[in-house]
């Protein structure tokens, strides 16, 4: 129970990460 937890909270840190990037490099070409 506590490894699952531990493995989603991951899981969402990593999401979290790229989804920033993504939107960083979208909004980045519609700048440019």
């Amino acid at each position: 129970m506590v490894n699952g937890k531990v493995i989603s909270a991951k899981f969402l840190f990593v999401w979290r990460f790229v989804r920033l990037i993504f939107i960083f490099v979208v909004f980045d070409c519609r700048v440019m």
